[in-house]
């Protein structure tokens, strides 16, 4: 793994775990035998960022993404949702085995990356009605360390949290 993409995703996760939002005590990892089985069942390889990731707190994070389905226990799952939403949708745009929908929020909006797209993939974003998929971020470590930077900071200006 290179050493920018993992050193981004250890900040990302500290970064969260020293936030009210989560606490290293909420932090659940994913063991590799839960990851392998996963990829096994799938019949992909996760790209390094998101093992990563995965291996930190892919199990739980406390508050981080509330309501949106994202854990580990969930991604199974999120596959079938991905794929029914694409057939859904009024863009011309089909699933492909090599997608993995890492997030789903509402069950209208979806992040995926394309698993054969290198180690750290480009982030896409689908929106239910809101025509065809977008970028928006260059790679999964990248995304992340923007989405906990929003999270923490929607998460403080909450009016009980202030």
């Amino acid at each position: 793994m290179n050493v920018t993409m993992h050193s981004t995703i250890n900040h990302s996760i500290e970064r969260l775990a020293n936030s009210r939002l989560a606490s290293f005590a909420t932090l659940r990892p994913c063991s590799e035998a839960e990851l392998v089985s996963l990829e096994t069942s799938l019949g992909i390889e996760l790209p390094k960022a998101y093992r990563s990731f995965l291996k930190l707190c892919g199990a739980g994070a406390g508050e981080f993404l509330c309501g949106t389905k994202w854990e580990f226990k969930e991604l199974a799952q999120l596959q079938k949702a991905a794929s029914e939403m694409m057939v859904n949708a009024s863009v011309d745009v089909s699933w492909k085995e090599s997608f993995l929908a890492f997030a789903i929020h509402q069950g209208y909006q979806m992040l995926y990356f394309d698993c054969n797209n290198g180690g750290d993939p480009k982030v896409m974003l689908f929106v239910s009605d809101d025509g065809p998929p977008r970028e928006v971020a260059a790679t999964f470590s990248e995304w992340l360390s923007g989405c906990v930077d929003d999270e923490i900071a929607s998460y403080v200006e909450l009016p009980r949290h202030n």
